[in-house]
């Protein structure tokens, strides 16, 4: 259970790091939804 803690921290910040920067191509959003897709 904390491997999972710990990866929803890494995923949140990752997530977090994008929307702060709009700059990033929209493949790296389809990285994002495809990696929380397989969490879900």
């Amino acid at each position: 259970m904390r491997k999972r803690g710990q990866r929803r921290l890494l995923i949140l910040s990752i997530i977090s790091t994008v929307s702060i920067i709009p700059a990033y191509p929209i493949t790296l959003k389809n990285v994002v939804d495809r990696v929380m897709g397989d969490f879900q």
